[in-house]
This record gives structure tokens, sequence and C-alpha cells, in this order.
């Protein structure tokens, strides 16, 4: 249904524009408009995704945007970039990159030219913040939030909102497109996702920054979900060639899901290590 569905996408820009339109309207799956959008962008031309990227900014700019979502248009132009880079270079790793950048420079725009729009989500959140921190005070945690602050927290989270919706976007549009034109295809590339050392060594410049000016850790949640994405991608490859792969990557899932923060950073810093040591590579050598 899903693959019917894609090959009725891709007969115009017309069928484009009503898959983007659709999806935009539906809640949770908002990112999926993306997905429509990154297909078109990665199997046709830029001018094929034109029609359908406006679509998307329209529905975003005047049905999310006055409702306070505001990263949907941010989703839209970093998954339409990611597409397009990934589409003109065949590398998985720069489209991350690509989406990372794009997510940094929207933020940046909100908390530059829209802090009437940041302010009114603190407002939102504020009460639950608030709470939050009452209980974690309750339980001998209150260090854990001394230095944490709710508006900070609003603008990290719209930049790790926008870069995940764009990574699952592309990645849905990439596996379909495989699906259609290039069986297993998608599978052989994200399997082989890592992030590159220059990369790496620029996200632990901009890291040591952020120890001296706090304002930078606010454009990083994009990167840093990517280089999450990488880690998925590592234990995807080293466990998905092994006969018994299904049962190790539920594993895999179920130990994220019970040891939660901390399972992320070390999947993080894994694809961090990754950058420079090659993991795949030095495994594959030693079978």
């Amino acid at each position: 249904m899903l693959l019917m569905l894609a090959r009725w996408i891709l007969n115009g820009p017309i069928q484009a524009l009503g898959g983007v339109a659709l999806m935009s309207f539906i809640p949770g799956l908002n990112w999926v408009a993306g997905a429509v959008l990154s297909l078109v962008a990665l199997r046709k031309t830029m001018a094929d995704a034109l029609l359908p990227t406006m679509a998307a900014l329209i529905i975003a700019g005047l049905v999310h945007w006055p409702v306070g979502d505001v990263s949907q248009v941010g989703m839209v132009l970093a998954t339409l970039v990611g597409s397009l880079v990934l589409a003109n270079t065949r590398s998985l790793d720069w489209a991350v990159v690509a989406v990372a950048v794009v997510t940094a420079l929207y933020v940046a725009g909100l908390v530059n030219l829209a802090p009437e729009k940041i302010q009114q989500l603190v407002d939102l959140y504020q009460p639950m913040f608030e709470l939050w921190s009452k209980e974690l005070s309750r339980s001998g945690a209150a260090m854990a939030i001394k230095d944490l602050n709710i508006q900070h927290l609003v603008i990290e989270g719209i930049g790790l909102l926008i870069a995940a919706s764009s990574f699952l976007a592309i990645l849905l549009a990439r596996w379909v497109q495989s699906r259609l034109f290039n069986p297993g295809g998608f599978r052989q590339e994200f399997h082989l996702l890592r992030m590159k050392p220059a990369v790496t060594l620029g996200l632990a410049a901009l890291l040591f920054v952020a120890q001296v000016d706090s304002q930078v850790k606010l454009y990083l949640p994009g990167l840093l979900a990517g280089y999450f994405l990488a880690g998925l991608a590592l234990a995807h490859g080293v466990l998905g060639n092994k006969p018994n792969r299904g049962p190790l990557i539920l594993f895999f899932y179920l130990g994220l899901l019970i040891t939660t923060g901390f399972g992320v950073m070390l999947v993080m810093v894994v694809a961090l290590l990754d950058s420079f040591v090659n993991f795949r590579h030095r495994i594959r050598k030693e079978v």
C-alpha cells in the first residue's frame, strides 16, 4: 500500500502536492509530509519539488505556526536541503550534516526574529517544568536541575524536534525509493552511515566553545541527533550481519529503553569514536 502510494506521488507535482497537503494535517504524522517532499527531491528534480515545497511551507506557515508549532517550517526546509544534498552527493552523512546546519540556522532565526514565539512556548511549558523541578527536589535530585533554563530547554527541544523529524522523513523516503528502484540499497547505505572526522572535530570545537558561551549549545541538538543516528547505524551495521540479527537488534533497543539517557549518550560517544576508528571496517578485517 505504501509503495503504491509512493508511485502515485511520483506521477507528477499535483499528486505530490496532494500527498504533502494530506500528511501536513494529520496530527503526529506531520513529518510524513517531509517524507513525501523528500521522495520527490530524491527521485525527481528541484523543479518537480518546487510546488510541493511551496504547499508544505504555506500550510506550515498558515496552519502550524499560528498555533505555536514553529518546528514544521524548519522541518520542511531541513528535509528539502538534506534531500537535495543526498540526491547530489549520494552520501547520507553529508545529508545529516546539511539537516543539522539548516536546523541550527532556523533556530537562530527563531531566537533573533521571533522571540515572542519562543516566549509563548516557555509560558506553555513553565508550569510543567516547575512541577518536574519540585518532584526532582523531593527525590533529592535538585542538583540535576540547578543549572537548567526553561527557555534554553525549549529552544534546544525545537532544534531536536526539527532534526529528528527531518531525519525520519529522509530515511523513510530513501527506504521507499530503494524498495521501488534499488532493492537492498537503503540497508547497505544506512549500515555504512558514519560521520566524517572533520565534522567530529568541528563538533568538538563547538562543544569546547559552548563551555564559555552557553548560547552555542542552543544550536547543537541537530548535530548531536545526527551522531545518535550514526550510532544506531553502527549498531545495525555490526549486528545486521549476524545470523541471529533480529533478537540482537531487539535487545539493543530494549537496552536503550532501559538505560534511557545513559544509553543515548553511550551510543553518541561510540559514534564519535567511530568517526576515527571505523569499527565496522576493523571488525570485517578480523573476521
